[in-house]
C-alpha cells in the first residue's frame, strides 16, 4: 500500500533541463534564431520556472 507520492518537480529525479534545452531551441530554430547555445540557457534560463523563462 502505498503511503505517499514524490513529485519531481525541480529535475532532482529526471533530469529535465537538457529536454528543456532542446526543446528552447528547436523552437527557436523555427523561427531563425539558432544563437540559444547552453551556456546562455545554463546562465539565464535553468533553475527558472517555465512561467519565468516564457
Amino acid at each position: 500500500m502505498s503511503k505517499g507520492i514524490i513529485f519531481d518537480m525541480d529535475g532532482l529525479l529526471v533530469d529535465t533541463e537538457v529536454v528543456l534545452l532542446e526543446a528552447y531551441q528547436h523552437l527557436l530554430q523555427r523561427y531563425g534564431n539558432d544563437a540559444f547555445t547552453q551556456t546562455y540557457y545554463v546562465q539565464n534560463y535553468s533553475g527558472h520556472n517555465e512561467e519565468d523563462n516564457m
